[in-house]
């Protein structure tokens, strides 16, 4: 039986063993999603996080609206999302080429004033808006803060991010 049978049963008959079907059966499900989107990943706990996946499904039926989706659509984007947020908290995502950690720029060995006179000349170069965006971010400002105050968008402001600072190492170069 598939997971949309399943449902049906459980939703005519609401038994336990018609839950208890539908839970593993969801279960199933889960991992299933979970090995194609971890392919290849060692990732701790993923079975149990399935689990949960599965009986966050189970809470929030009432949320699903058999007039917009068949049940296993729905399933599918909520097990989805749920192990996706799962992912991200153990910060294991894949960190796009435009994130400001996928981009480093070395400390060269210098004295102080040698470092002033280094940075005071790339600074020159830089255009208003770059050193603002510099200054903004030094001060510990977010991506996505920076770019509601300029009116863009937070990818805008990660590519300008990544310019300024590949424009800064080819300058040390």
């Amino acid at each position: 039986m598939d997971l949309n049978d399943l449902y049906v049963v459980y939703t005519e008959a609401p038994t336990d063993e018609s839950f208890t079907n539908l839970y593993y059966g969801l279960i199933r499900y889960a991992k299933n999603i979970a090995r194609k989107l971890f392919a290849g990943q060692d990732l701790p706990d993923w079975q149990d996080e399935c689990n949960d996946a599965a009986t966050n499904v189970m809470m929030a039926f009432d949320k699903f609206d058999t007039t917009k989706a068949k049940f296993t659509t729905w399933v599918h984007m909520q097990i989805r999302h749920d192990l996706i947020n799962w992912i991200n908290k153990l910060h294991l995502e894949h960190i796009p080429l435009d994130d400001e950690r996928a981009i480093s720029i070395p400390a060269p060995e210098m004295s102080g004033p040698e470092k002033q006179f280094l940075l005071k000349e790339a600074f020159s170069l830089l255009s208003d808006k770059e050193r603002e965006l510099w200054q903004l971010r030094v001060d510990g400002m977010e991506f996505k803060d920076i770019a509601t105050k300029w009116g863009v968008t937070e990818r805008t402001i990660y590519r300008l991010w990544k310019v300024l600072k590949e424009s800064l190492i080819e300058y040390g170069e």
